[in-house]
């Protein structure tokens, strides 16, 4: 059990210094940066990002080219997910965040083994995409 608190701890850590160097660095400028309320709600399986414009997918693409490991986030609007597409449902309004969640959010891991230099590489290269594509604004 000692092993499991420590892996979730390095997870946590790993998370907050992402968190840190995402600030640091401005990306808040150019992405939604979400923030857990409480320390118990912040597990740190992965960090991440939504993206304020829609360049997600060109993103991730540019991170797997540069050996960071990425993952759209799977929730947002399970609706739209083709296994739930033939599913019965009721929708009580319309899914504006679930939306925004589907279509521009991805997460990169927080995995206990990786250490600060990694952290680092991962957050530059966020950094050097969004400020080489140049139509992409600050908002």
């Amino acid at each position: 059990m000692d092993r499991l608190e420590d892996f979730v701890a390095d997870r946590r850590r790993n998370h907050e210094y992402l968190r840190t160097l995402a600030y640091e660095l401005g990306l808040d400028d150019y992405f939604h940066i979400p923030m857990p309320r409480t320390t118990a709600a912040r597990p740190g399986f992965g960090f991440s990002l939504i993206c304020k414009q829609d360049f997600r997918n060109d993103l991730c693409q540019f991170l797997d080219s540069v050996g960071v490991g990425n993952r759209p986030v799977f929730g947002g609007n399970l609706l739209r997910q083709p296994a739930y597409k033939d599913i019965p449902h009721r929708r009580v309004e319309r899914l504006f965040n679930s939306g925004e969640v589907h279509e521009k959010a991805f997460w990169i891991g927080c995995w206990p083994g990786l250490n600060d230099a990694q952290l680092e590489y991962a957050i530059e290269m966020i950094v050097q995409y969004v400020r080489r594509n140049t139509w992409i604004r600050n908002i």
